[in-house]
């Protein structure tokens, strides 16, 4: 039989730990958070299940994450190696529209700190319709022509 003082320091340390682990968790989704134009969405943007909201991200791994927050993760491991000009261009939710044209910023170009455009759509979700201008009309004119 294993002494208690072994068993409550094996406790204290595993208990350390995952307080370690939350702590840096915390501390990357702030760093990422950062890097990414605001938006309404909030916490939501990236994190999903019955416990996310706007304010909270609840506890727990990839399983949480929206589509969104998958593709941001995919870039890099730790949060430096994370950058929006590069997840802008590409379209979490496969609906045809870049995650920068859903996030008002379809230039990536959103400067930490600056004053946000206009979100238009949930890079989560497949909502997206593109506008029909005169470009895209001669394309889609084209595909009907013989």
């Amino acid at each position: 039989m294993r002494p208690l003082s072994s068993i409550f320091l094996g406790g204290a340390v595993i208990v350390l730990f995952s307080g370690l682990v939350s702590v840096h968790a915390a501390r990357a989704t702030e760093q990422d958070a950062a890097k990414i134009p605001p938006t309404d969405l909030g916490c939501t943007l990236c994190h999903s299940g019955p416990s996310a909201t706007v304010d909270f991200i609840p506890p727990g791994g990839s399983e949480s994450l929206t589509s969104f927050g998958r593709q941001w993760l995919s870039l890099g491991v730790a949060p430096g190696d994370r950058l929006w000009s590069e997840m802008a261009g590409l379209n979490a939710d496969t609906d045809g529209c870049s995650n920068g044209y859903e996030m008002g910023d379809p230039d990536g170009d959103y400067p930490a700190g600056a004053t946000p455009k206009p979100r238009f759509l949930d890079p989560s979700e497949q909502d997206c319709i593109l506008p029909l201008d005169e470009q895209s009309w001669g394309n889609l004119k084209s595909l009907f022509e013989s």
